[in-house]
């Protein structure tokens, strides 16, 4: 068996399209429901490397774990109000620096309808307008 992906596999990998921007990411660890957790008195910051209805990917010096509980405020300038999630760290990546790429996939509940909606919006315009992202 080789470990070659299908083009179905790459499909589905990427459902959502991905918004390459650079947005301000306050973050903060949540327990498994979103709940505030006991270090949830910290709040970190990282800047965001793309974005997509799915999930968020950000570069920021705090230490990270793949499996962590993030609660975060996504700070779009186009949009009045932060975008706030509530996700899962997927992956992380170590950079130069000491810093780090962390990957956060939603939780099914882990974005507001409504703010859902208002991001859905912004990155599909943001593809009308610049259809090569």
């Amino acid at each position: 068996m080789h470990d070659e992906k299908t083009s179905i596999e790459i499909i589905e990998k990427r459902r959502f399209l991905r918004l390459n921007d650079y947005f301000r990411v306050s973050f903060q660890p949540a327990g498994e429901f979103g709940e505030e957790s006991a270090a949830a008195s910290r709040e970190d910051v990282g800047f965001s490397k793309n974005l997509s209805l799915g999930g968020v990917a950000f570069v920021t010096g705090s230490n990270v774990q793949i499996s962590d509980y993030i609660r975060a405020e996504i700070q779009i300038p186009e949009i009045e109000t932060p975008i706030e999630i509530v996700g899962q760290v997927i992956r992380v990546t170590p950079l130069e620096g000491g810093r780090r790429e962390v990957a956060i996939k939603f939780l099914p509940f882990g974005i507001d309808e409504e703010q859902r909606g208002k991001l859905e919006l912004f990155i599909y315009d943001h593809f009308l307008q610049d259809p090569l992202g």
